[in-house]
């Protein structure tokens, strides 16, 4: 293990409380993040076990990785069980071990973020300007045309129903984010407008 990411677990654990000794698992880090709750709505990484198949979520930082929207990671991160967390914290400290890749999606790659049901609306989805938006108030996208705004706002106002938006990787990936279609869930009761 690298010192830097020693002392980073030293620290750690000094803040924290007792911790037992860390293990290590290598996943992978999703290109997007997706719509999840902790305490409050908010974007959790998606993540897997290496080269596995189901994709699940990431609600725990890992100290000193910070991926970007746009690129697939296989990582090895160290986790380390706190013996007595605070009691809004996690009882796991995750910490960057190794970055094994680090690949850039193609432009045009899409992906569907589901905006969930009882938390739709202004605090997961901001519409600013006339083609602008933000997801969680972080990541910027722009509309495709003014179409696929109106389908997002007519979803906004309809803050009832779970609805999707279908985004697609502009150039560069990591900045350039582009909504090409919103629609109501699957099992939706409601018609895209």
């Amino acid at each position: 293990m690298r010192p830097k990411a020693l002392l980073l677990l030293a620290g750690l654990s000094a803040l924290t409380g007792c911790a037992t000794e860390a293990e290590t698992q290598t996943i992978d880090v999703n290109h997007s993040q997706a719509i999840c709750t902790r305490v409050v709505p908010g974007l959790c990484y998606q993540v897997r076990q290496a080269g596995g198949e189901h994709w699940g979520y990431d609600y725990d930082v890992t100290h000193g990785f910070r991926p970007k929207w746009g690129h697939l990671y296989t990582i090895t991160r160290s986790v380390q069980t706190v013996d007595d967390p605070p009691e809004d914290g996690s009882s796991l400290i995750y910490t960057l071990v190794e970055v094994h890749s680090d690949e850039a999606v193609d432009p045009g790659t899409t992906f569907v973020l589901t905006v969930p049901q009882r938390w739709s609306g202004d605090e997961l989805i901001t519409r600013e300007g006339e083609l602008e938006g933000k997801i969680v108030g972080h990541k910027a996208f722009t509309c495709q045309n003014a179409d696929v705004c109106a389908k997002i706002d007519a979803a906004l106002s309809a803050s009832e129903e779970e609805f999707t938006i279908t985004f697609e990787f502009g150039s560069p990936v990591e900045d350039v984010l582009i909504a090409i279609d919103a629609s109501p869930a699957a099992g939706s009761s409601s018609t895209s407008p």
